[in-house]
This record gives C-alpha cells, structure tokens and sequence, in this order.
C-alpha cells in the first residue's frame, strides 16, 4: 500500500484444468478500486526476447505507482544453477504509465576492472523507499563488490548509461580498497 492508498500484490490465479490455481501474476488495485493485471505467468518477459514469465513477486510500490517486481524467467538459455550461472530471476521497475524497465538480471556480466568481466549473481536487491536507487552485492575471484545506481527513467538511454557507470566506478572503488 503506498500514501495514495494504491494497492500491489502477488498471487496466483487459475483454475488449470484439474482446478487447481497455478498461474501467478501481479495485480494493482488504484484509489478508485479498479484491479489491474501487470504481469501474468506466460507472457514475453519485457525487454527479453524469446524468454517468458514464470512467476513474479511484488516487491515494493512508490507513492508515484511504480512497482518493483522479481519475475522468474524461463525459456531458452535460462537455468537455474546456484550464482553466479543463474539467469532464471530479472528485476524490471513498473512505471505508473506501465512502461517496463529491465534493471538487472541474474547473470549480466559487468566489468569489474578494466578487461575484467564477470557474471553478477543477483540473489537480493535493496531500494530506496521512493525506488529511485538500488543496491545489490556482488562477487568475483578478486573480490566483491557492493553495486548502488540510480533506476533509470523508463526509455531513457542516458539514464541508463549514467547507471551503468555509475555502477562500474563503484564497483572499481570497492576492489581497490
């Protein structure tokens, strides 16, 4: 529930054919009552092409009607093998307009030192109240390193870039010390 008294959840829905409910999917209900379905098992996984959802998780709702989501991904490529090979989870940002933002993915390989590129196993993730930052640990064989970048504006390739360095200079920053 945020301050405007929008509601997020998850939950699973169904019947299947033997009546039991096993689709799970993420739903928004907004001041008015109006339920919204944002995400459903089964559907393309945004900004992933040829993946689907295979589950989801609300994990936080702003006051401005963004949602933090954990989708659980399947289709060809994803396993589920302990990190750092895991690339079966992803965390998009919802916007209030519905745009989906990939923020990170289990697996996405960054660059911890100059030619020095490993898999980012994404196990947890930490945002700000107003989910406008995050934070997420990670590791390689020389070390590990605490990741914190600004979500980028949906669409926005500047944003993005700007995450994205800032998340690499962090990240050299903790190796050096």
């Amino acid at each position: 529930v945020n301050a405007l008294g929008e509601v997020a959840f998850s939950g699973k829905a169904g019947p299947d054919g033997a009546g039991n409910l096993d689709t799970s999917g993420v739903w928004e209900r907004d001041v008015l009552g109006a339920l919204e379905l944002k995400l459903i098992e089964g559907q393309p996984a945004p900004h992933l092409d040829g993946l689907t959802i295979d589950g989801a998780v609300v994990l936080a709702l702003s006051d401005r009607g963004e949602l933090l989501i954990e989708a659980y991904l399947r289709g060809p490529g994803v396993v589920s093998n302990p990190p750092p090979s895991a690339n079966n989870v992803a965390f998009y940002l919802l916007d209030a307009e519905g745009n989906f933002e990939l923020l990170v993915r289990g697996a996405d390989t960054l660059e911890f030192a100059p030619g020095e590129f490993h898999p980012v196993p994404v196990g947890s993730m930490s945002f700000d109240a107003g989910l406008e930052h995050f934070a997420f640990e990670t590791w390689s064989t020389g070390g590990s390193a605490i990741f914190y970048a600004s979500v980028p504006e949906p669409g926005s390739l500047a944003s993005s870039l700007a995450a994205f360095i800032t998340t690499l200079a962090l990240a050299r920053m903790r190796r050096a010390c």
